[in-house]
């Protein structure tokens, strides 16, 4: 079982691999860019930058990423310079920079869990595209992932999981494959349920601190920082 306590902020207990993609970026003292920071300064973290995300990461101060994933089409000249070997050349137009990165991480490291920032935002097709090919990588071999964003974080696995969150906590759940879900601890619980459409697993809450949920195909759970709170 995979147990997520969504009340835990220290960046030490959050995967060790990183990857920045190309959306938007963690906002200052969110838990997202307190785990970017760690990821580019710390020995002990491995940040792994998708090409469009490089450049911004560098303008904005940032020490250079371990790895450059991509086409490497839109990286300024200067940096490449800066960068040289650290840059990974991915010509593939069949898929994104996202999947290019995960593949490297599968391929060049024995890790199975993987954080990634900046997977949402600026403009919505990404946005929709990259939460769909979370449950993919699920499918390709990384066992859990852990996607902070600047108002919440979502969390995609596969099997049972148990997740710590305060009374009242916003719940989403999406599910790219029909597999059947079962949860436990939400406000309106789900039993061997099929979600036909994405929408119908979304604005569920936690009744009290914690909840269960259960499926035989990876699953996408986005965890509000929101906390609803109802008159007694």
């Amino acid at each position: 079982m995979h147990y997520f306590d969504k009340n835990n902020n220290d960046i030490n207990s959050f995967p060790n691999l990183v990857i920045l993609a190309a959306g938007e970026m963690p906002n200052q003292e969110t838990l997202g860019h307190k785990i970017l920071r760690e990821a580019a300064t710390s020995e002990t973290k491995i940040l792994i930058c998708c090409d469009g995300a490089c450049n911004r990461l560098i303008n904005m101060g940032y020490p250079l990423p371990d790895v450059v994933v991509g086409d490497l089409d839109s990286i300024k000249t200067d940096y490449k310079d800066r960068l040289g070997g650290r840059l990974h050349t991915v010509s593939d137009q069949e898929t994104n920079d996202l999947t290019k990165s995960v593949k490297y991480v599968l391929s060049h490291y024995d890790a199975k869990d993987l954080c990634i920032l900046a997977l949402t935002g600026l403009r919505e097709d990404h946005s929709i595209a990259n939460m769909s090919l979370l449950p993919t990588y699920i499918k390709l071999g990384i066992d859990k992932i852990i996607v902070p964003t600047n108002y919440g974080i979502m969390y995609c696995f596969k099997g049972k999981a148990r997740f710590e969150a305060p009374k009242g906590t916003q719940v989403s759940i999406f599910t790219f494959d029909r597999g059947a879900i079962t949860t436990n601890g939400l406000c309106w619980d789900l039993d061997h349920r099929v979600l036909d459409e994405l929408w119908m697993g979304t604005l569920n809450e936690v009744k009290e601190s914690c909840f269960d949920i259960e499926s035989d195909q990876p699953l996408v759970v986005y965890v509000l920082n929101e906390i609803k709170h109802h008159r007694s």
